[in-house]
């Protein structure tokens, strides 16, 4: 028995009935259908609702890799970022062997890595990523002081900044998406 009733979906999901008729071509599914319940289906994007709206000037979001051993740091981060909507975190890991493999399997646009953290420290993981892939752009992270020894020895491996985890973490975006400029200009 034919269904009497067909849904179309822009992934191209198929009945109500019985029967589900799966295809990406809207075209094809059309052709499926019996001439009536084809004459009934108005498949203009408007009809639609699991479509999403496109916004041609919407900016895509910069992919960002978060590494900090502390967990609530991360989960702060990737709220403070996600929340800005400038930014999409798309990994996490809480050391820096593990910050590493992740960077490699996502290829972000964008590495927060904290300095201090047990396996590797965000220093020897900063090499590495900088090395491997050097269209990242590594922001470190640390509770030191940004004028620190530590702060400078980060520039001079190939850091792109270094911020202070501190009272002002609610200004990370910001200044990432200054550091992030700044990186994109000097290129």
């Amino acid at each position: 028995m034919a269904p009497s009733q067909f849904v179309f979906s822009p992934g191209g999901y198929g009945s109500v009935e019985s029967q589900l008729v799966v295809t990406r071509d809207p075209i094809r599914w059309l052709s499926l259908m019996s001439a009536h319940a084809a004459a009934q289906v108005d498949v203009s994007p408007q009809r639609c609702p699991e479509a999403p709206p496109v916004n041609r000037k919407t900016p895509t979001p910069v992919r960002a890799v978060v590494v900090d051993d502390v967990d609530d740091m991360r989960q702060l981060l990737r709220l403070l970022l996600e929340r800005d909507g400038h930014f999409t975190v798309v990994a996490e890991a809480d050391n820096g062997q593990s910050g590493v493999t992740a960077v490699l399997a996502h290829r972000p646009d964008l590495v927060l890595l904290d300095v201090t953290m047990p396996v590797m420290d965000g220093l020897r993981a900063l090499k590495l990523i900088r090395s491997q892939v050097p269209s990242a752009v590594v922001v470190m992270l640390s509770s030191w002081d940004t004028s620190s020894r530590e702060a400078r020895t980060c520039t001079a491996l190939g850091a792109h900044g270094y911020l202070r985890k501190d009272e002002y973490l609610h200004e990370v975006p910001d200044e990432l998406r200054a550091i992030l400029h700044a990186a994109h200009r000097s290129h």
